[in-house]
């Protein structure tokens, strides 16, 4: 498994236990990691593999889990901590929780939401989401290490034979404040109405251009999952749209469902925030879907997936700036205005509900379906 195979496990990961709160995953829709609270495998608290002991099998714990022996398999946490210190012949996940290698872990290591502090050695990739990585000064990585919303502390000696990524998001809190501010401001707004409402209207395009760039930096990561679910949505649209209307309908039950179970409350966030990645990730897919429709009309070669992506969302979000910007002049402007608006918004919640069935499909772009696979990617010509 490689490095979008390790980031996907901690969203396949989520979004399983979201899921299964409602609705069991269907057969085509299991991962290698087989993340199912329904699973044998299963174990509720927290669970240790003592030294000189080895278990035959994959491990999925709800607690933290302690390998001082061996384990044949792949090792999860689900809220909380995974530390090794003897072997997983397998991937080690830990979500919501940290992760501490002193050992060796043959496959991948990801974590989403904690601290990750390698001593040991992992063969395959390191991804964290939200946390800091740690290599010490003996640590071996034979694959990648990506980083998204945490630093990497690399002590002398430390060996990463692959490449490193890292995508800091630590500006973001001093621009969402200061939106805040400007949009609470009442005192400017009885003064300065029209400077208000023109800067209402770029704090709009600041959005839309944020949750754009969060989409192409999703796409710069795992291009392929993103091209998978585009196929996917061009093979079965109908489908898709059924089941990403499912989805949407079943999202806030399973999580009121999370809440009033003593297992779901820890993880409430972390699925809260995986949700939103799935989020981007069916935007991206339906942004190249459509920027492959509006290249082939124009008889023009598609671009590379990011700038096609790139292309697809500005084309999906058009209608809802223009809509904004046509309602600022008033009268029979804003009837218009509210026309283009409306229009951009169904277009986007069009995307949005297409886009998660087909995750849903292709197992987060993972592996795409038979027919998604014989469906040529929407950026090739």
């Amino acid at each position: 498994m490689n490095l979008n195979q390790a980031v996907r496990s901690l969203v396949l990961a989520a979004l399983a236990l979201l899921a299964s709160a409602a609705v069991p995953a269907p057969s085509w829709a299991r991962h290698k990691i087989r993340i199912n609270v329904e699973d044998r495998n299963l174990r509720p608290g927290g669970v240790a593999v003592p030294k000189g002991e080895a278990l035959r099998n994959d491990l999925v714990a709800t607690g933290a889990v302690v390998v001082d022996g061996a384990v044949d398999g792949d090792c999860v946490s689900l809220g909380s901590s995974v530390t090794v210190n003897g072997e997983v012949r397998g991937d080690v996940v830990a979500l919501g929780g940290s992760a501490v290698v002193a050992g060796h872990v043959t496959g991948d290591l990801a974590v989403l939401g904690g601290p990750t502090r390698i001593s040991g050695t992992v063969r395959g990739d390191v991804a964290a989401l939200g946390g800091d990585v740690t290599l010490e000064s003996r640590s071996v990585v034979d694959g990648d290490v990506a980083l998204l919303g945490g630093k990497l502390i690399k002590a002398k000696g430390a060996v990463v034979k692959g490449d490193v990524v890292n995508v800091d998001l630590s500006l973001a809190k001093y621009f969402l404040p200061l939106a805040a501010k400007l949009h609470h401001a009442p005192e400017l707004a009885e003064k300065l109405s029209p400077w208000r409402l023109a800067a209402q209207y770029v704090i709009f395009l600041v959005f839309l251009a944020g949750l754009g760039l969060m989409a192409l930096l999703l796409t710069v990561f795992l291009p392929k999952n993103v091209e998978s679910a585009a196929a996917a949505i061009q093979a079965d649209f109908w489908k898709a749209a059924g089941i990403g209307a499912l989805i949407l309908m079943l999202t806030l039950p399973a999580l009121i469902l999370m809440v009033v179970s003593v297992l779901g409350i820890p993880l409430i966030p972390v699925a809260i925030l995986i949700y939103c990645a799935a989020v981007l990730m069916a935007l991206a897919a339906f942004s190249l879907v459509l920027a492959g429709r509006f290249n082939e009309a124009r008889r023009k070669p598609a671009p590379a997936t990011v700038a096609a992506v790139g292309q697809g969302y500005l084309l999906l979000v058009f209608l809802i700036a223009l809509g904004k910007l046509v309602k600022l002049a008033g009268g029979a402007g804003a009837v218009l205005g509210g026309i283009f608006f409306l229009a951009g918004l169904i277009l986007l919640s069009c995307g949005l509900v297409v886009g998660l069935g087909a995750l849903w499909l292709t197992r987060m772009g993972g592996v795409g379906r038979r027919t998604a696979a014989q469906t040529p990617s929407p950026n090739q010509p």
